[in-house]
């Protein structure tokens, strides 16, 4: 075979990942949803507290993977990167497609308890990397952080329990507990699968493009490692589930800041911090911080996430991504 027909083969392959990818994302993200549904009405607890813990820390492995293995590898800047990278996909990513496809509602206790314990997470993470002082220590204080904020979400839920209008349960037609749990873990691993297999594929075509590394690390890589929680999320809007979208979201952040970060310490040699690497103190840190911000605002203003906000955040990650490559390429 000649290398033009090599090269088209290679391309052929490429194009079948990304469509099983963008196919097993679909349908993991489904699952994913109806599994969270299911056991939140068999474990008696709201959608929102599901959302948090379930789908929020479920769908944040791929970079949980990632981040302990850059920094294994010798590569913390990546881990670091990744965090911050992903945060912001988060929020101005998933949460804008979320409330562009049909506006986010917010629970209360979204704005009484997750809110303020990702504003508490994010600047927590800041602040320890700009004090260049993320080191073991300090992720075990993090992971007890994450503890308890666990703790103080669980047990609200259950003081809830028995109050009028308190706690909006999903309908009473799911399945039963093992069977949610088995959609939830089977949804999972479609949506991790899928978003390797989409990353794949995408980045061979880009290169072949001609494009740069940096601008597919700085797109497709970043946006890869949160595509479980764009899928979720999708799903979740589009059943009506802006409790479950809008929870994936803050749990993946919160997540993220606290737990990634504090699995990346621990396997730091040596007990030495991880560094802000140049670029992410330049502009990417700041970023995070002021799409967080944002978020906040718009969800605590109008108590919801309208459709214009999130055609509004999707026009700021546009604008992030394209600040973002020219800052690399200085």
């Amino acid at each position: 075979m000649d290398a033009a027909g090599s090269t088209i083969d290679a391309m052929g392959w490429a194009w079948t990942l990304i469509g099983v990818g963008l196919l097993s994302l679909a349908l993991g993200g489904e699952l994913v949803v109806r599994g969270a549904v299911g056991a939140a009405q068999s474990l008696g607890v709201s959608p929102l507290i599901i959302g948090v813990v379930l789908m929020g820390f479920g769908t944040s492995m791929p970079e949980m993977v990632t981040s302990v293995q850059s920094v294994l590898a010798g590569a913390p800047d990546i881990a670091v990167g990744n965090v911050v990278g992903s945060n912001i996909a988060n929020l101005l990513l998933i949460a804008g497609v979320a409330a562009a496809l049909s506006g986010i509602s917010s629970a209360p206790r979204l704005l009484s308890r997750d809110a303020p314990a990702l504003a508490i997470a994010t600047l927590v993470l800041a602040g320890l990397l700009l004090a260049d002082a993320l080191t073991p220590l300090a992720g075990i204080a993090m992971a007890v952080a994450l503890a308890l904020y666990l703790r103080l979400a669980i047990q609200s839920e259950s003081a809830a329990v028995g109050e009028p209008e308190a706690v909006p349960m999903p309908e009473a037609d799911g399945p039963s507990l093992p069977t949610a749990f088995l959609f939830f873990g089977l949804g999972l691993v479609a949506t991790l699968l899928g978003a390797q297999w989409l990353v794949d594929g995408s980045a061979d075509l880009a290169r072949r493009a001609g494009l740069s590394e940096a601008f597919i690390g700085a797109s497709i890589v970043a946006v890869g490692t949160s595509l479980p929680e764009l899928a979720a999320t999708v799903a979740a809007a589009i059943r009506g589930r802006a409790d479950l979208a809008i929870g994936n979201v803050f749990g993946s952040n919160i997540f993220n800041s606290l737990a990634i970060m504090a699995a990346a310490t621990w396997a730091t040699p040596f007990g030495a911090p991880l560094t802000l690497p140049p670029s992410t103190a330049a502009f990417d840190l700041w970023a995070m911080l002021a799409a967080t911000a944002i978020v906040i605002l718009f969800v605590w203003t109008g108590r919801r996430l309208a459709r214009w906000e999130g055609l509004v955040l999707l026009a700021l990650y546009v604008g992030f991504l394209t600040t973002a490559f020219l800052v690399s390429a200085q």
